[in-house]
């Protein structure tokens, strides 16, 4: 029994340590869209005016997942240089068929989507009158047809032989009628250009804005040229290849200015997709049948608070241990330059995906569930802190950084116009628990146009980079948040100076930190006295928790020394674990400083690793520290289509913990009797202030920003400039000091105990509020989806 009641007495520390809540017993299921559209259009095509064709295309499902509502595919057209509509031709719908109906010569763009409006495909067609002849001229290497920047984008150089030469490409002219006699001839071309028109052949010679004109001579009917014009990218490199890929990035010392000419796929997408256009991400051995990216990757040294792991392997190495953990960070792509993605794909399932899976009986039937092999590199993110092994089934671990999928190492660099994500992870968020960060900025006036970005435990993570820009972009399906923004840079406590803090007895005491709360000190007093419910008068406790708090946080020394900036414009959040937007910072508590107060500690030696190891020898101090803030700009058509119930607000992806299954495993009946929802009811107080507030809808809420609480967060948002600023409601703040003071001791052992767990949360993660922005309750944008389009009109307009 006195076991039992110890391990229940950790869990409010486990669940402390992030201040989340921890769901194992169900898995919430989201809609799973289709992964691309397949036709066998071409970038240009011919239609004769004054007739009905038939538009035929079909989705491109994840494998074995099918796709959910809103995946049926709709076409739509639009004029290309113009805003009127059904000038040119127009799409219409006959039973399940769509048609393009031609009705006056031009050029329109023709879009292919699902109905959700987050998937696309586009094409330009040309209508001419019969009697005339249109020449089209195309790039025999097919665009994206994906793209949200409207330009087209080509390296100077190709790499031949790993080796830069200048750039080429061959071309295919087509012309309609294909009997009208006409000799073709350039007409005009760009100063920075060769064109070979025998041999369909362009040389880039420098860059700039380029193009050249096709037009035809002693043609039997009149002739329309055709101009084709694409921009030539300073020092660009033309990468079609896995090879030219790792060339510019990881391979490179310096890298190189990237530009995509094709698209990264995983291996099932390649082996039941043709597509001339997509090529595999990563070099796979069909005897092993197993891809190799050991020597492929990047790595670096984690950048984030390494207290932790520095002293576990201190630990280990000084007791001839070999469970040491690894401060390294795996990264698929080190970008150090531009990169430029024409809309091209590139998926990093084949690196970041776990390529075992096990099979889980619940009570919807089989669940299939992802699996780490000893192969699989991506395993999840590095410890902040663990208690027990971290590498041998800890009764908690909470996450520092984690691997990543692009990582944009250096200044001034620009991301344009990419379709990246990390895999493909079927229908539940669970699966992106070890996939990593979609996006990882280290560096200054960093910006991401024009792209989508998707599939992660986090999709963007910057921290310490200033000036970051998200602009014109759709971030969407993360684990836990679509944008983390903080810094990695903190101010340790002060363990040299003194500090005023208020007893037990209201009375004033001068004192250092490390002297007030070592073992029977006041300031353990305290803390002992608040998790036991041992005061009477709340308003002196709270004084005396304050004065600890105020010492580790000193808000004077950070307030306003922003070490971290972003600005978001007119981009789209869709569909996060948590929030789509998290402003961290570090946990600052007393329990991670000096490891007060010492009932937890007197808990710790009574429990054991598996070798015999106490816990209590494996305490580490001085792990946190006070974060420095960032300064977030929300700017333009912004928007957030990121609606959930309580039960989706899955905040498991924060915290590893094996202690749920572990107590259960030795007394069954305690299962029920406290959870963890009851232990750190977040959830709970959230949707009761968002109640009250009337900040619910349907059941739902939409949460844009979350600030983390415990240690001091000075970070701060500015939304003047957002359009739909109006659509937020005031800030819920939820400070568990406030309610947590009202427990008093508790009648009886069960809420005794419960009581405790709730208390202890603050001493581990700190007294500051958790801090949160929900949208109003009125419904705005509720069962909406993004749509792609606004986008590239949006970029159309730059």
């Amino acid at each position: 029994m006195k076991k039992n009641l110890i391990i229940l007495l950790l869990i409010p520390f486990l669940i402390a340590l992030l201040g989340v809540v921890t769901i194992n017993t169900t898995f919430n299921l989201i809609e799973n869209d289709i992964v691309g559209i397949n036709w066998d259009y071409e970038d240009f095509e011919v239609f004769e005016n004054n007739k009905e064709y038939l538009l035929e295309a079909e989705g491109i499902n994840e494998k074995n997942y099918p796709a959910s509502k809103g995946n049926n595919l709709i076409w739509s057209i639009k004029n290309r240089d113009s805003n009127d509509t059904n000038v040119y031709g127009e799409i219409i719908l006959k039973g399940t068929f769509y048609y393009l109906v031609t009705k006056n010569p031009g050029e329109v763009i023709i879009t292919c989507s699902n109905e959700k409006g987050n998937v696309f495909k586009t094409m330009s067609a040309i209508i001419y009158q019969a009697g005339t002849s249109v020449i089209i001229v195309q790039n025999k290497n097919k665009s994206s047809q994906n793209n949200i920047d409207p330009t087209l984008y080509y390296g100077e150089y190709d790499l031949v032989d790993n080796k830069k030469v200048k750039a080429s490409f061959e071309f295919d002219i087509k012309v309609v009628p294909e009997n009208n006699g006409s000799e073709l001839f350039i007409e005009s071309k760009s100063d920075n250009i060769s064109v070979d028109l025998k041999a369909r052949k362009v040389t880039i010679n420098k860059a700039g804005k380029s193009y050249f004109t096709v037009n035809g001579t002693k043609a039997v009917n009149e002739m329309q040229s055709m101009t084709y014009s694409f921009d030539v990218v300073e020092e660009g490199v033309n990468v079609y290849s896995y090879s030219d890929l790792l060339y510019c990035t990881n391979n490179s010392k310096n890298g190189e200015v990237v530009v995509l000419r094709k698209s990264f796929e995983s291996l099932d997408y390649i082996l039941d997709n043709k597509d001339d256009s997509t090529v595999c991400f990563g070099n796979y051995n069909s005897k092993t049948n197993k891809f190799n990216f050991e020597n492929e990757v990047y790595k670096f040294t984690t950048t984030y608070n390494k207290n932790y792991i520095d002293q576990w392997n201190n630990y280990i190495r000084s007791n001839n241990g070999n469970n040491f953990v690894t401060d390294q960070i795996i990264v698929g792509l080190r970008v150090q330059k531009d990169f430029y993605g024409n809309g091209y794909t590139i998926n990093m399932h084949n690196l970041t995906f776990p390529t075992n899976e096990i099979i889980l009986e619940t009570e919807n039937g089989q669940i299939k569930v992802p699996e780490l092999s000893n192969d699989d590199l991506f395993r999840g993110p590095r410890p902040f802190y663990a208690l027990g092994d971290p590498s041998n089934m800890p009764l908690v671990e909470a996450f520092g950084q984690d691997n990543i999928g692009m990582y944009v190492d250096g200044d001034n660099i620009l991301i344009n116009d990419i379709n990246l994500r990390n895999c493909d992870f079927g229908n539940m968020v669970s699966n992106l628990n070890t996939v990593g960060t979609v996006l990882e900025t280290n560096g200054n006036n960093i910006t991401i146009s024009n792209s989508r970005l998707s599939n992660g435990k986090n999709v963007i993570r910057s921290f310490s980079s200033m000036n970051t820009i998200i602009k014109n972009s759709l971030l969407s399906n993360s684990r836990n948040f679509l944008i983390s923004l903080g810094t990695n840079e903190y101010i340790e406590v002060d363990t040299s100076s003194e500090y005023s803090f208020t007893d037990l007895n209201n009375r004033p005491v001068k004192s250092r930190i490390d002297s007030y709360l070592k073992i029977d000190g006041l300031g353990d007093d305290v803390l002992n006295a608040y998790m036991n419910g041992d005061f009477t008068d709340k308003e002196v406790m709270r004084k005396a928790l304050t004065s600890i708090q105020d010492a580790l946080n000193q808000k004077q020394l950070v307030e306003g020394n922003y070490k971290g900036s972003m600005i978001v414009e007119d981009t789209l959040f869709y569909r996060s674990g948590i929030a789509s937007i998290a402003l961290e910072s570090m946990f600052n508590g007393p329990f991670l400083s000096n490891s007060a107060p010492s009932a937890i500690a007197d808990i710790l030696k009574m429990l054991s690793t598996n070798d015999g190891t106490s816990l209590d020898k494996l305490q580490f101090n001085h792990l946190a520290g006070m974060s420095y803030p960032v300064y977030l700009t929300l700017k333009g058509s912004t928007k957030f289509y990121d609606y959930k119930t309580a039960d989706q607000i899955d905040m498991n992806g924060l915290i590893n913990e094996n202690i749920s299954s572990f107590a259960a495993s030795i007394q069954p009946d305690y299962q029920g009797i406290i959870t963890i929802d009851k232990i750190f009811p977040i959830k709970t107080y959230l949707m009761e202030q968002a109640n009250k507030n009337n900040q619910i809808y349907n059941g739902h809420v939409n949460c844009p920003i979350a600030y983390y609480g415990g240690g001091l967060n000075a970070s701060v948002v500015n939304l003047d400039s957002l359009d739909c600023k109006d659509q937020l409601g005031e800030e819920l703040s939820i400070d568990f000091m406030d309610a947590y003071l009202e427990l008093g001791k508790g009648n009886g052992t069960i809420e005794m105990l419960k009581n405790m767990m709730l208390k202890s949360v603050v001493v581990v993660t700190g007294t500051e509020p958790f801090k949160f922005v929900l949208t109003k309750g009125n419904g705005y944008l509720y069962n909406e989806t993004p749509k792609v389009l606004e986008l590239i009109e949006n970029a159309k307009g730059e």
